[in-house]
């Protein structure tokens, strides 16, 4: 019963953090970026320019950001948020970046529906390290396209 009463928990939680990015004025940096989660806190369509142009940096389950809409996320959801940067290049990495986030989600206990933004040098590397977190149930994993 425990076990149920804390994923609820997690889950009220998650809903009242997304509730607050709708209620909560960004910083003045960040007035007009269009959040990633809606008031409801469900995922909005991406920017078309946080949309990689080349398909072998896209991901399969399409979640893109743009870095001002990271920002805006991290800002509003604080530590509801985990935030990985994957280091350049090659398969060790992408190893590394899949291992941080999902220790990071094991030692807190945060449900598989927190968001993920996933950062780097190497855009295909870094659409690899999402594809990996999305086969692991991670269900929102937004590459983060810097400009």
């Amino acid at each position: 019963m425990k076990r149920v009463i804390t994923g609820f928990t997690q889950a009220a939680m998650l809903c009242l953090a997304c509730w607050g990015i709708a209620q909560a004025a960004p910083p003045a940096d960040l007035q007009g970026v269009r959040p990633l989660l809606d008031s409801r806190g469900e995922i909005e369509h991406p920017e078309p320019g946080a949309i990689p142009p080349n398909p072998e940096q896209r991901t399969r389950a399409g979640l893109y950001a743009t870095e001002a809409q990271a920002r805006l996320l991290e800002d509003t959801l604080h530590d509801q948020v985990i935030s990985e940067h994957v280091a350049c290049c090659g398969e060790a990495s992408v190893d590394d970046a899949v291992r941080h986030v999902w220790h990071a989600h094991v030692a807190y206990g945060t449900p598989t529906t927190m968001p993920v933004l996933v950062y780097g040098d190497d855009p295909w590397h870094s659409a690899q390290v999402v594809d990996r977190l999305t086969d692991k149930g991670f269900s929102r994993v937004f590459l983060v396209r810097a400009p």
